[in-house]
């Protein structure tokens, strides 16, 4: 879309993902602004000044204008690739050792007795328990009826409190809960 001193023109094609991008013309001078959502969903518009003055360049403009929309794709889409890379090999992961990298960054942020009541549920009942019956389970294939298994096993087996399982809930959550937050 080209802006023209308040009035509009529809320079864009339809049906690309990002948003048609804008020429803002300024006082004299020519300005580039994209506009884009990221991965996340948020939204974007960096803005770059084309050093043109208005008279007689608009084509040139637009010219930086689509090499600049050209580039900015071209870096959307890399940066899609590598997040699907970093996706794939983090899913491959064992359980197992995924709880215990999420306990080792987890130990500067919490306090000392708190670590302590995660270590000891993680370390000494919930990987002894997926490794005898689960050996090799990768982060992507724990099911909720893995869970679900393990809970009805601390129940029966081990004749816990159901408020110990809720504390073992926690355990498995909370490191679940840092893969939503980081992607």
């Amino acid at each position: 879309m080209v802006r023209l001193l308040g009035g509009c023109f529809d320079s864009g094609q339809p049906g690309n993902d990002l948003h048609m991008p804008l020429v803002l013309f300024l006082l004299l001078a020519l300005d580039i602004v994209l506009n884009y959502v990221d991965g996340h969903g948020k939204r974007h518009t960096p803005s770059k000044s084309t050093g043109l003055p208005v008279k007689g360049n608009k084509k040139r403009a637009e010219k930086l204008l689509m090499d600049a929309r050209a580039a900015q794709e071209t870096e959307l889409e890399a940066k899609a690739t590598e997040q699907s890379a970093e996706n794939i090999s983090a899913s491959l992961i064992p359980f197992t050792e995924f709880l215990l990298d999420w306990l080792e960054m987890t130990k500067k942020n919490v306090e000392e007795t708190t670590y302590g009541a995660y270590a000891m549920g993680i370390k000494s009942k919930i990987i002894p328990y997926f490794e005898e019956q689960h050996p090799g389970l990768a982060l992507q294939n724990v099911t909720p009826k893995h869970i679900q298994d393990y809970y009805t096993y601390e129940l029966t087996v081990r004749g816990v409190s159901a408020n110990t399982v809720i504390q073992r809930h926690a355990n498995i959550r909370k490191p679940y809960s840092t893969l939503s937050n980081s992607a």
